[in-house]
């Protein structure tokens, strides 16, 4: 349920608002747009399991409150460049997988060396 949670406020904090030019690319992840509690309540999580994702994530400083809702933690300010653009190449692909810019970094990947992206993400490989 904590990744659930955890990319729900990545999506609604970053994913979108760099995807409509609200935010740019070059602002920090931990800046994002925050994301009122209520928005998530919409998802299809229950109340409880939401607020212990959420106490859960806070203690790991993945998610913090800030002024008016939420924002990602400052464990987001660990990833490198790389980690950090493949992260946002693996949630665009997830969200819109027919898209441009998918499309674009499938062209990419394809083109690139085992180092550089062929394969999914994985846990054991970190990225």
């Amino acid at each position: 349920m904590d990744r659930a949670v955890l990319t729900l406020v990545v999506v609604f904090s970053v994913v979108i608002p760099r995807a409509s030019g609200a935010v740019s690319p070059e602002t920090l992840w931990t800046q994002g747009e925050p994301v009122l509690k209520e928005q998530l309540r919409n998802a299809a999580v229950s109340d409880g399991a939401l607020d212990a994702a959420l106490r859960r994530l806070t203690d790991a400083d993945l998610v913090r409150y800030a002024r008016p809702g939420l924002l990602l933690g400052h464990q987001f300010l660990r990833l490198t460049p790389q980690v950090e653009t493949r992260l946002f190449e693996e949630l665009v692909l997830l969200a819109d997988p027919h898209g441009a810019l998918a499309e674009s970094i499938r062209r990419r990947r394809e083109g690139a060396g085992p180092a550089e992206g062929r394969g999914g993400w994985t846990e054991e490989s970190g990225g």
